[in-house]
């Protein structure tokens, strides 16, 4: 898959959290998220949107990509982070199987690279409640962070 290609299977897909009320909230990209502002308490707080499944972007079997995720959120929960459950949907749906995710609140943008890093992530969300979420690819250097 070219870099191009990729990058645009990124910005098509859906990005899901599931809140602690039951309701289901998307993150947009490039985008303000209003419910984001209203959800968290501060106007600043940092936040983001990672999974530890299909490293490189390679599909694994779902019995593998469980495993990877629990572990991941072994580390969030080790770590102290509020985090709550998501999924990337593929789009148009049956695209990309829907990957689980975690959005993780009050995480700053150097531990979200290592754990996307040691994930073996492409690719992952980044934010603040008062601003628009950006897709950051790993390795990557960026000034506004």
């Amino acid at each position: 898959m070219s870099d191009d290609t990729l990058d645009a299977a990124y910005r098509s897909t859906h990005y899901r959290v599931r809140l602690p009320d039951g309701r289901t909230a998307r993150i947009r990209l490039d985008a303000p998220n209003p419910w984001m502002r209203a959800y968290l308490a501060a106007p600043d707080t940092t936040w983001a949107y990672l999974t530890a499944c299909n490293p490189g972007s390679k599909v694994l079997p779902a019995p593998e990509n469980k495993l990877r995720q629990r572990a991941l959120a072994a580390r969030l929960i080790a770590a102290g982070y509020d985090f709550h459950t998501g999924a990337g949907e593929g789009q148009p749906p049956g695209t990309w199987p829907p990957e689980p995710s975690y959005w993780v609140i009050g995480i700053d943008r150097a531990a979200t690279e290592a754990l996307a890093s040691h994930c073996e992530q492409v690719a992952y969300l980044f934010g603040r409640s008062s601003g628009a979420a950006t897709l950051c690819y790993t390795g990557a250097q960026d000034e506004t962070a």
